[in-house]
């Protein structure tokens, strides 16, 4: 079976649910199968205890706290077209979602670690198309 490339993208720079979901996941892959690596803001408490568990981490000026940070988009992209992966998980990161598409990235996983409702302008119109284009 060939090996699947994988990149998580994730906008928390400090360790919260969605951190703690993604170093569990880790932890636990099958790293025969799949080839993970992690995109994540500069300076995110999540980096060492990433690369601690053996993978490697693509740190994004930028991107921290904020899933719709178009300042990173160019820096994701431009990581994401070297890395060619073939899966992109992003846990919100709405800027990797989009750097995704542009750098041709043919499939896009969102996860959105939240229990609280999604925001109005995100469930319809031209946000609502965004959230579903990207």
């Amino acid at each position: 079976m060939p090996m699947i490339k994988l990149v998580h993208a994730i906008s928390d720079s400090n360790i919260g649910g969605a951190g703690r979901y993604l170093l569990t996941y880790l932890a636990n892959c099958d790293r025969d199968r799949f080839s993970v690596s992690v995109l994540l803001p500069a300076g995110s408490r999540l980096t060492a205890e990433i690369e601690a568990l053996g993978f490697r981490t693509f740190p994004i000026e930028g991107l921290a706290e904020a899933s719709a940070s178009f300042r990173a988009v160019p820096a994701i992209t431009a990581v994401l077209r070297r890395e060619q992966p073939d899966l992109v998980h992003t846990h919100a990161a709405l800027s990797a979602r989009v750097a995704a598409r542009i750098a041709g990235v043919k499939k896009i996983v969102y996860t959105r670690h939240s229990v609280f409702p999604q925001k109005p302008y995100l469930t319809r119109g031209a946000g609502k198309w965004l959230n579903g284009v990207a």
